[in-house]
């Protein structure tokens, strides 16, 4: 796991995470992208969190899969990586069945995960895009596994979405619904310090050229 993503659950560990290998260490992304490509501001940060316009829909958004899988074909198109080496995490069924409706069945698609946070335990792939498909605050706690018990309040499927990603994570969502909990809130705000929080304008430019 890349430094800068350790950095984001170092807090929940009592020894802390060390970054052990060049690769874990080293400042510049994986892969690069013209500077006037749409998707270049993907590659200034190795933590990013892109604003998705939300949806009035149960357990499923439709921007977000378009989004997922977009950038899942683009990465595998520019060589950046193959199916074994990215994944889509989401915490619901529905949005796993929507995300499935954008993807196209060929061989090169045939290693790519596509699942819920417990299907990825154990698992880790250089690239992690995490959907989280809540349109309200209200909602909020159908994706956070939290024991009664834990007095840092650790969101445990939090901690093990994050912790998945190797070089680079991804994370697709409504800032102004996720704002309004403490752990998604600090998680933004520690994305935005390394300069990797893009607009819905960013969203939306994907959206508008690839749909």
């Amino acid at each position: 796991m890349h430094q800068d993503i350790a950095k984001l659950i170092e807090k929940y560990y009592d020894q802390g995470l060390i970054a052990h290998t060049d690769q874990q260490k080293k400042q510049q992304l994986p892969y690069m992208l013209p500077e006037n490509h749409l998707l270049f501001p993907l590659t200034q940060s190795r933590i990013i969190f892109i604003d998705t316009p939300s949806e009035n829909a149960f357990k499923k958004n439709s921007n977000e899969a378009k989004i997922a899988i977009k950038l899942v074909k683009l990465f595998m198109a520019y060589g950046i990586v193959n199916s074994s080496e990215i994944g889509v995490i989401t915490p619901f069924r529905n949005q796993i069945t929507e995300i499935k409706k954008y993807l196209e069945n060929n061989n090169n698609e045939h290693q790519l995960i596509i699942d819920t946070v417990e299907r990825y335990q154990g698992d880790e792939r250089k690239i992690i895009i995490f959907s989280t498909t809540i349109p309200k605050a209200l909602l909020i706690p159908n994706i956070k596994s939290i024991s009664e018990y834990d007095k840092n309040k650790t969101d445990r499927k939090l901690l093990v979405s994050i912790s998945r990603a190797k070089e680079q994570l991804i994370i697709l969502g409504n800032s102004e619904v996720l704002l309004t909990d403490h752990n998604y809130h600090d998680l933004i705000d520690q994305i935005k310090q390394k300069n990797g929080f893009l607009s819905q304008d960013f969203a939306k430019k994907i959206l508008k050229e690839y749909y």
